[in-house]
């Protein structure tokens, strides 16, 4: 009989420190932001099908708590920050993680101005070896708002990058996870009910 009592509050604490921690995760302000990228020039036989006035998108998802808001700030998007970064070239994605200074945690990174994202610093080779051995693309985004692609042949497309915005991403509200605890309770409560009999 002890023993039921000491587990008891123990699973309560357990539960109410689940609530707090998605609560304080609530409190983060994730946003996303996200970029269109113009092909102003492409040679034409380069294997991502790209032609002069196509347009690329991209979008990231971050956490703004350590920018002020006032002049220039950066987010890294390097490991162990937690942030997610995408570029949706035809036929190849690069994220985050290509970044060939991903390890060391200052890149890829996005440049804030006053708040606002206005420039992405991003340098990736990615070999797929498709479709041969040691095949390589590489994506290079500038800080000036130049970005180029080159396909395994060496063929290139670039252009300009812009038009960007910036909104709070979907979270789970704190109300939403204090409903999900306390049905996780009530499971608790049920099953220790059946247990009992």
């Amino acid at each position: 009989m002890k023993k039921h009592q000491t587990k008891k509050p123990l699973i309560l604490l357990c539960m109410l420190a689940v609530i707090v921690s998605f609560a304080s995760y609530a409190q983060a302000t994730l946003m996303q932001a996200e970029w269109q990228m113009n092909v102003t020039n492409a040679d034409p036989l380069n294997s991502y099908g790209l032609g002069v006035g196509d347009t690329i998108s991209g979008f990231a998802f971050y956490d703004n708590s350590s920018l002020t808001g006032v002049g220039v700030e950066y987010v890294n998007f390097g490991a162990g920050s937690g942030n997610h970064m995408q570029f949706n070239i035809p036929t190849l994605t690069f994220y985050e993680t290509n970044d060939n200074s991903y390890n060391s945690g200052v890149s890829p990174r996005i440049k804030f101005q006053d708040g606002s994202p206005v420039a992405i610093s991003y340098y990736a080779d990615v070999v797929l070896n498709i479709p041969a051995p040691g095949a390589n693309y590489r994506l290079e985004v500038f800080e000036n708002s130049f970005w180029r692609v080159y396909d395994w042949e060496g063929w290139s497309s670039s252009g300009d990058y812009g038009n960007f915005s910036q909104q709070p991403a979907p979270v789970p509200e704190p109300s939403t996870m204090l409903l999900l605890a306390s049905g996780l309770v009530g499971l608790v409560g049920m099953r220790r009910k059946f247990r009992n009999k």
